[in-house]
Protein backbone atom coordinates (compact mmCIF):
# COMPACT_ATOMS: atom_id res chain seq x y z
CA UNK A 1 0.00 0.00 0.00
CA UNK A 2 1.28 3.28 -0.77
CA UNK A 3 0.80 6.33 1.85
CA UNK A 4 -1.31 9.15 0.34
CA UNK A 5 -2.51 11.42 3.46
CA UNK A 6 -1.39 11.37 7.29
CA UNK A 7 -4.14 11.64 9.79
CA UNK A 8 -2.04 12.19 12.52
CA UNK A 9 1.44 9.82 13.50
CA UNK A 10 -0.94 7.04 14.00
CA UNK A 11 -3.20 6.91 11.59
CA UNK A 12 -3.12 7.45 7.52
CA UNK A 13 -4.82 6.92 4.38
CA UNK A 14 -3.16 4.79 1.81
CA UNK A 15 -4.13 3.48 -1.17
CA UNK A 16 -3.68 0.08 -2.67
CA UNK A 17 -2.64 -1.28 -6.14
CA UNK A 18 -6.16 -0.96 -7.42
CA UNK A 19 -7.02 2.78 -6.08
CA UNK A 20 -8.84 1.91 -3.09
CA UNK A 21 -8.58 3.77 -0.33
CA UNK A 22 -8.08 2.41 2.88
CA UNK A 23 -7.32 3.96 6.82
CA UNK A 24 -4.98 2.83 8.41
CA UNK A 25 -3.68 2.67 12.34
CA UNK A 26 -0.37 1.54 14.14
CA UNK A 27 1.55 3.50 16.56
CA UNK A 28 4.04 6.05 14.67
CA UNK A 29 2.95 4.76 11.50
CA UNK A 30 2.42 7.99 9.68
CA UNK A 31 5.68 9.61 11.17
CA UNK A 32 8.05 11.12 8.90
CA UNK A 33 6.02 9.47 5.83
CA UNK A 34 5.66 11.36 2.02
CA UNK A 35 3.05 10.98 -0.38
CA UNK A 36 3.93 7.96 -2.44
CA UNK A 37 5.89 6.11 0.24
CA UNK A 38 5.26 2.57 0.87
CA UNK A 39 3.70 1.76 3.97
CA UNK A 40 5.41 -0.80 6.46
CA UNK A 41 2.91 -2.83 7.04
CA UNK A 42 4.58 -4.50 9.65
CA UNK A 43 3.56 -1.34 11.78
CA UNK A 44 -0.45 -1.67 10.58
CA UNK A 45 -2.85 -2.55 13.41
CA UNK A 46 -5.69 -1.88 11.84
CA UNK A 47 -7.20 -1.13 8.59
CA UNK A 48 -10.38 0.46 7.88
CA UNK A 49 -11.73 0.53 4.25
CA UNK A 50 -15.29 1.28 2.83
CA UNK A 51 -16.55 0.79 -0.61
CA UNK A 52 -19.10 4.06 -0.53
CA UNK A 53 -16.70 7.25 -0.92
CA UNK A 54 -19.39 9.50 0.77
CA UNK A 55 -19.03 7.04 4.06
CA UNK A 56 -15.31 6.48 3.36
CA UNK A 57 -14.80 10.73 3.70
CA UNK A 58 -17.26 10.65 7.10
CA UNK A 59 -14.91 7.87 8.40
CA UNK A 60 -11.41 9.87 7.66
CA UNK A 61 -13.14 12.86 9.20
CA UNK A 62 -14.12 11.03 12.25
CA UNK A 63 -10.34 9.29 12.42
CA UNK A 64 -9.20 12.90 12.46
CA UNK A 65 -11.18 14.10 15.02
CA UNK A 66 -10.96 11.08 17.36
CA UNK A 67 -8.30 10.75 20.17
CA UNK A 68 -6.63 7.10 19.29
CA UNK A 69 -7.21 6.24 23.18
CA UNK A 70 -10.82 6.36 22.66
CA UNK A 71 -10.92 3.78 19.50
CA UNK A 72 -8.43 1.60 20.99
CA UNK A 73 -10.99 1.83 24.08
CA UNK A 74 -14.01 1.29 21.51
CA UNK A 75 -11.77 -1.61 20.26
Amino acid sequence: MFFKKRLNNNAVIAHDGNGNEKILMGCGLGFKMQEGDIVDESKVEKVFSLTDPKMNRLLQELAINTPIEFIDFAE
